[in-house]
């Protein structure tokens, strides 16, 4: 870093509109854009409090500091001429501001992400941990792929982790359990009545991705359906994702809850509204709900798992392994949306079961990647004699990337092409027989 590049970015940031720090640009770099996700993670806050004063000092210095970052980076490739570049997530601002250097001199980067299984990472090639094409497109390669019968155990034993809280490959949201059979006394729902969930998701978080712009609007497409079931005798259960609510390494994301409060004020009698922090757990209500929506969270898939006809954002990744989708938010749309997903033809079938089924074999599986030579707590070998060839398959896989420019993403075989159906079948045919007894029990 040199004195000029500050005196530099001082001078540019003075011609930059506070209100446009968010797209900020210094000549064609779009410093702005590469620095603002680091903003929403640093305060908690959607592009709404990009506004706010104490906001706007920081997003300056961020500014500064990216035009600086992208001039000590670019001298530091320049002098060392790399040819990969191998970087964390590629989201915060200075990985975030690497990876656009790399890119921009035709520098080939790998960027390693956590996994969605324990000790597990995700690899991608020339794309941030933020740009949701390469998850499509291991998505869409095992689409047609009937599993097998350990994939399918696999996968079934998944959802029973997640709701204990294991194989979540990060720190679980409850610290504590729910009865199935107190739900409904809890919230003082009537034994008879069905039950419609809304499960939200934490908007700061999916703010950075350009795919998720409706994010911003949870809360206004529940303030709909609360005035649809007004009309209702069902019961509507909005359950605000624990997230939202922060711990004890994370801020609550102040803003959402202030105006997720203000909206519980005045609700109808038929309305439950579970804030971030109450201890009633999604997977205990689940038993007890007969239709749903999930903007953007993995309750779409789980939801569909254990049977429940669900609704997802049309820009969720979810969405393509649902039957329904919001495709329009008007009060009329919704209300036909909530008369569908309660009729009889919405009960999950084989089908949806398997959408639902290898869609998460794909995403949790397959796209993640478990290296033999390390973990998440530190290096497993002992000797380099355990880093040869085929002893870490995953680490070859990296290795024949930077040698011969092999794909880094698990797609499917010949052999797996030719797999049959009928052993997919006639597990999934007996999980739903499982499924529909369990909750009428």
């Amino acid at each position: 870093v040199s004195a000029d590049d500050y005196y530099l970015a001082l001078q540019w940031i003075e011609t930059v509109d506070p209100k446009n720090y968010a797209e900020a640009s210094y000549q064609d770099l779009a410093i702005g854009q590469w620095v603002t996700s680091s903003i929403y993670t640093y305060f908690r806050i959607t592009s709404k409090g990009l506004s706010r004063p104490d906001v706007r000092k920081v997003h300056r210095d961020y500014l500064i500091d990216g035009l600086v970052t992208y001039k000590a980076v670019s001298r530091l490739i320049n002098y060392y001429q790399p040819t990969h570049l191998f970087l964390l997530g590629a989201r915060l601002a200075p990985s975030r501001i690497a990876f656009e250097v790399a890119r921009k001199l035709n520098i080939d980067v790998v960027v390693q992400e956590r996994g969605y299984i324990n000790d597990s990472y995700t690899l991608v090639n020339n794309h941030t941990c933020l740009d949701t094409k390469p998850k499509q497109h291991v998505i869409n390669a095992w689409e047609n792929i009937p599993l097998d019968n350990s994939e399918l155990l696999q996968v079934k034993k998944y959802w029973l982790d997640r709701e204990s809280g294991q194989n979540l490959n990060y720190l679980s949201f409850y610290d504590y359990q729910t009865e199935y059979t107190s739900v409904r006394r809890r919230l003082n729902i009537p034994e008879d009545a069905k039950i419609f969930v809304v499960f939200t998701s934490s908007e700061d978080e999916l703010a950075m991705f350009q795919d998720f712009a409706e994010i911003n609007v949870q809360l206004d497409i529940i303030e709909r359906l609360i005035e649809i079931f007004a009309e209702r005798d069902e019961y509507l259960v909005i359950r605000h994702h624990p997230n939202i609510g922060g711990n004890k390494h994370l801020p609550a994301e102040m803003d959402f809850i202030a105006r997720a409060y203000q909206q519980s004020l005045s609700v109808p009698s038929n309305v439950r509204i579970v804030m971030p922090f109450e201890q009633l757990t999604s997977y205990a209500l689940l038993w007890h709900t007969d239709a749903a929506i999930a903007f953007f969270s993995t309750m779409a898939i789980e939801c569909v798992a254990k049977g429940i006809p669900t609704a997802s954002s049309k820009q969720s990744l979810y969405h393509q392994a649902l039957r329904y989708i919001i495709h329009q938010s008007d009060t009329e749309s919704l209300r036909t949306l909530v008369d569908s997903l309660f009729s009889e033809s919405a009960k999950p079938t084989l089908e949806d079961l398997k959408k639902v089924y290898r869609f998460t074999n794909a995403l949790f599986f397959k796209y993640s990647n478990k290296f033999s030579s390390f973990n998440a707590q530190g290096l497993t070998y002992e000797s380099n004699d355990e880093l040869k060839v085929g002893i870490d398959p995953v680490l070859d896989k990296v290795c024949n990337h930077i040698l011969y420019g092999s794909s880094l993403y698990n797609l499917p075989t010949d052999n797996d092409k030719k797999r049959s159906v009928t052993e997919e079948n006639d597990f999934l045919k007996k999980h739903l027989l499982e499924i529909e007894d369990f909750r009428n029990r």
